[in-house]
């Protein structure tokens, strides 16, 4: 495990280069975008995992994102969870006035191994920035959801499904430190009603181009879907 961390880490940082980013560094804002490398160690659910990130931002206003998990279980298998892919494109920002920012993503989930039922989930969106002050922000972010049958495992009715994501980011920053919490509601299926609700805290401190905190999630689920919590360490370094 660790030697797998290890090399992925290595070829990330190898592989990931960006605009130029003399600028300071300011993370707190989902609008803000940098190149930079990243890994998350923690437990989701009874599983532990190491989760790797890069960032790629070619410019101010446009960021690829990737994201590739691995899973030990509590009988030590291990296992690729889904690779998330991401793109951001703010075309507005002016943190100035309180209408502050506005971005469009596309956000999937590609399966690269059963650990996470082997489903494709693909959410085109739009996010807001508003911002309330100089040390508070808030981020609406409404998507459209998309989500495949699994790829991997035959289940019963098992069927694509349509619905719809939103989520509220709200931000304090202060100095070198911000904290961040997201309420968020997945409606997976207009037909069958398939949803689950959740609820996230994140806070870290900036120190140069190193960032390093913790997340924390608390998921509820209904119908189909299994609530997984989430508790983990974040290190990122931005180039």
């Amino acid at each position: 495990m660790k030697k797998i961390v290890l090399a992925a880490m290595m070829m990330i940082v190898g592989l990931t280069t960006g605009y130029s980013q003399e600028q300071e560094i300011d993370p707190s804002k989902p609008t803000n975008l940098y190149s930079g490398a990243g890994i998350e160690l923690g437990a989701v659910g009874k599983d532990k995992v190491a989760r790797l990130s890069a960032m790629f931002s070619w410019n101010p206003k446009n960021l690829l994102l990737s994201e590739l998990p691995f899973k030990v279980s509590p009988e030590g298998k291990m296992q690729a969870g889904n690779l998330r892919l991401r793109y951001f494109n703010v075309p507005y920002l002016d943190y100035s006035k309180t209408f502050g920012a506005f971005g469009l993503s596309v956000d999937a989930f590609i399966p690269v191994g059963n650990a996470d039922g082997g489903r494709i989930t693909v959410a085109p969106g739009a996010v807001l920035g508003l911002i309330a002050s100089e040390k508070f922000s808030m981020f609406p972010i409404a998507s459209y959801l998309y989500t495949s049958k699994s790829r991997f495992q035959k289940i019963e009715g098992d069927h694509e499904m349509h619905g719809a994501q939103f989520e509220l980011m709200m931000v304090y920053s202060s100095g070198n430190f911000y904290a961040r919490t997201s309420p968020k509601y997945k409606l997976y299926d207009f037909k069958s009603g398939t949803e689950s609700c959740s609820v996230d805290l994140m806070f870290g401190w900036t120190v140069g181009k190193h960032w390093i905190g913790a997340y924390a999630k608390k998921e509820f689920g209904k119908g189909k879907i299994c609530p997984q919590n989430e508790l983990s360490l974040i290190y990122t370094f931005y180039f």
